[in-house]
């Protein structure tokens, strides 16, 4: 996507060269009191505020402003090779690019940041990257680079980061179910299970073993199958 430039943002100003008849003439430029205010954000904040704006519109929901933000954050912090805010604006803009549904851009930016990070040994960003990466190929039903992503986030990913397990899990599983790689997609629901056991999440506990049981019948394992339904019919009767 195009990056706004200065000048791309100040030809949309309206010109005020001829005044109309008894008017008195405007100030040019951005001084006058009917610019636009902040028309371009890159004059008037550093990166770390451009960053804070792109994520408070990320919140509210407009990831098309987010996402012009995230690319002038870019553009100032590679102006200035500042490699830690260039990843932070990569990995925003590849957020809001998913958002959108542009994923071959969603794709180039965590990359870039995944580079970046790599080079600067941030381990902890980089999992998120990963994370981030495998999802957006998900969506793409490349399920077997996704998994790529997964392994890789699985490896590094920092306890400083142990919320996002369940979901990195939960993905691999079903990205190994699209492949047909059953085992260990019941080895990922498994460890899932012991997550949910040591936090109490009884109804995720419950839910995993129903998915579970329907993997054991389909590959024919009505033994293990009866167990996992068992299992998840007594958390929902203790529930009750």
């Amino acid at each position: 996507p195009e990056v706004k430039t200065d000048e791309t943002v100040e030809s949309k100003a309206p010109a005020a060269d001829i005044p109309e008849m008894g008017e008195r003439k405007q100030p040019e430029g951005p001084n006058r009191p009917d610019a636009p205010k902040q028309a371009d954000p890159s004059k008037a904040e550093d990166v770390p505020g451009l960053l804070k704006q792109a994520g408070e519109l990320a919140k509210t929901g407009e990831p098309g402003p987010a996402l012009e933000t995230y690319q002038i954050a870019l553009k100032k912090a590679s102006a200035a090779s500042d490699q830690k805010q260039m990843a932070a604006a990569l990995a925003g803009a590849a957020r809001m690019s998913h958002q959108l549904g542009r994923d071959s851009e969603a794709l180039e930016y965590v990359n870039g940041s995944i580079n970046i990070n790599l080079a600067t040994k941030n381990a902890q960003a980089r999992s998120l990257d990963y994370l981030l990466a495998g999802r957006i190929l998900m969506s793409q039903s490349d399920y077997a680079q996704a998994l790529k992503s997964f392994e890789e986030a699985l490896k590094i990913i920092p306890t400083s980061e142990a919320g996002e397990m369940p979901q990195l899990l939960e993905d691999m599983a079903v990205s190994y179910l699209r492949l047909h790689r059953y085992p260990d997609a019941l080895s990922s629901y498994n460890r899932l299970l012991s997550i949910y056991a040591k936090t109490g999440n009884n109804v995720a506990s419950a839910r995993i073993n129903v998915l579970m049981g329907e993997i054991q019948v389909s590959r024919s394992d009505y033994r293990a199958a009866r167990a996992n339904f068992k299992k998840a019919e007594s958390i929902y009767r203790d529930l009750t």
